[in-house]
């Protein structure tokens, strides 16, 4: 999606295997998208991966704060954000298998 708007079109649409997101958007920020996408999605089983080009010790602690997996510094260790999404992926599928 090309905006926060868009976005949260889409999660009311589909439910999403994962969400990347980026923290500069032009129309919201992506912050209190984190916290509107854990709201609308209910429990937090759906990976939020941050993708930044400011990326650090605050970065990072805020990412866990607001509910995202991980935090990722742009440009993206392609390999890393695979690896993470796919184990990521797997726990959310073992969850819902389980319950």
């Amino acid at each position: 999606a090309g905006s926060g708007e868009a976005a949260l079109d889409a999660v009311a649409r589909w439910r999403p295997d994962a969400i990347l997101l980026d923290l500069n958007l032009p129309d919201r920020n992506g912050r209190g998208l984190v916290h509107e996408f854990r709201r609308r999605l209910g429990a937090p089983t759906v990976p939020i991966m941050i993708l930044s080009a400011t990326f650090g010790p605050n970065e990072a602690r805020d990412a866990a704060r607001l509910g995202a997996d991980e935090c990722f510094e742009k440009p993206v260790d392609g390999p890393r954000l695979l690896a993470a999404l796919a184990a990521r992926t797997r726990r959310d599928v073992a969850r819902r298998s389980a319950g």
